[in-house]
């Protein structure tokens, strides 16, 4: 499995991502804080990203203002169809973690203008 991040400096509400998804996609929970969106054999798993055992002040001075949900998916095909839904807003940051990091806006409009991009390759 891969990882892309979304990155805000605003809060991320899971049950916002769920309703956006579910409106597409059979969304299932998979666990505090995680959906599993399905489709035709294919499962991509999107999660908030929590701090972990961190106090409290190594956490805020951390994280402050780093919202971060992760998306887990071995089909790109898919992936590409839950990154437009979920990520298309300028205030977001994607990161493929293949060397392409952008505002959600432009992932989603390189995403729409080229359909055959394999970023892992």
């Amino acid at each position: 499995m891969e990882t892309i991040s979304i990155s805000s400096k605003k809060e991320i509400s899971i049950d916002a991502v769920n309703d956006a998804l579910a409106q597409h996609w059979r969304v299932e929970g998979a666990g505090r804080n995680r959906l599993v969106v399905q489709e035709a054999g294919s499962r991509v798993y999107v999660y908030l990203d929590l701090p972990s055992t961190l106090d409290d002040v190594s956490r805020e001075s951390k994280h402050a203002d780093d919202n971060r949900l992760l998306v887990d998916y071995s089909d790109i095909d898919l992936v590409k169809n839950v990154i437009q839904v979920i990520a298309n807003d300028a205030e977001l940051i994607v990161d493929n973690d293949f060397g392409t990091v952008l505002p959600g806006d432009q992932f989603v409009a390189r995403i729409k203008s080229d359909k055959t991009w394999n970023w892992r390759n």
